[in-house]
């Protein structure tokens, strides 16, 4: 049986930890890519089988990278809509050469030769 203490008013509502969050990042956004996201993981996974998990974190050419995303995107512009080689968009490809390229060049590995 609970007692109220006369004079006092219940609290009701539900105490919120503190976050300092202002700042920072909300990688939340990238949740709204939804479908993208997905076609990236399968780049992720298709290269993940053929070469191993995290083989591309040894780091590339730059000049392999941007011939991959060139190469990706201009097939994209010559209307295909899904490489023939792994089945997927040849966007998700071209975006998952991006994002490797801007974590080599962000993080400091990989070689600059483009």
């Amino acid at each position: 049986m609970s007692e109220t203490i006369p004079g006092c008013a219940l609290n009701t509502e539900t105490p919120k930890a503190k976050r300092f969050n202002q700042g920072k990042p909300q990688l939340s956004f990238l949740r709204k890519f939804g479908t993208a996201n997905i076609e990236l993981a399968k780049v992720f996974e298709m290269g993940a089988a053929k070469y191993g998990r995290d083989n591309w974190l040894i780091g590339f050419s730059t000049a392999t990278l941007m011939d991959c995303i060139d190469r990706h995107l201009q097939a994209y512009a010559n209307g295909e809509i899904v490489d023939e080689e792994s089945g997927l968009h040849p966007l998700a490809h071209a975006a998952w050469n991006i994002m490797a390229l801007l974590k080599q060049e962000l993080e400091g590995y990989g070689e600059k030769d483009y």
